[in-house]
Parts: structure tokens; sequence; C-alpha cells
């Protein structure tokens, strides 16, 4: 009797893990002034946060606001490589970046 409630139980925790986990929607999001495009996955990043101060761009939060995701599109005026460009923490948000996406025009 033991063992079958506990299978019982266990069914029930897995059922409600999978049917929580829902494919992520993505989307791709254009700055429209500088035409740089990203995919982002609105699925998660549901709240529109506004624009970044100081760059173009949108910023994006999580329905509970506990993760940001800020799409920036920067001029190099300087030329600076791809390493160098980022090393200056040229941006608005002053957090760390994780990934960075650098195109020739």
């Amino acid at each position: 009797m033991k063992l079958s409630s506990l299978v019982a139980a266990a069914a029930l925790v897995f059922a409600g893990n999978a049917s929580a986990a829902e494919p992520i929607n993505w989307q791709r999001y254009i700055v429209a002034e500088t035409g740089a495009s990203v995919d982002i996955p609105t699925s998660v990043f549901t709240e529109d946060a506004g624009k970044p101060e100081g760059a173009y761009g949108k910023q994006f939060l999580t329905s509970d606001g506990r993760a940001n995701l800020t799409i920036e599109s920067l001029t190099n005026e300087a030329r600076d490589s791809p390493a160098t460009f980022l090393a200056k923490g040229t941006g608005s948000g002053g957090g760390d970046l994780t990934l960075g996406t650098v195109a020739r025009r």
C-alpha cells in the first residue's frame, strides 16, 4: 500500500513538472535606427522595460522582474577590435556582458 502511494505521488510530481515545461517562443527584434537584429526568447522576457540609456535598442524583463535583457546598438567610432570595444565597457547597463555579437557593415 505504501509503495503504490509513493508511486502515485511521484507520478503527480513529474506530471506537474512536465506540463510546466512549455516551449520557448523566439521573436526577432530589430533596432529600427541601425538595422541590427537579434532573436529573443519572448516567452521568457515578456515585459517591455523601455529604451536603454544612451543607446539605440530596447530593454526587456521577465514577468517577475528578476532578470533583464538589454539589446543595444552602439557605434564603434574608434574602430576598435570587438575585444577592445567590449573591454571599454561601452553601453548603458553597466552589467556583465555574457554574449556579444559584432557584425561588419
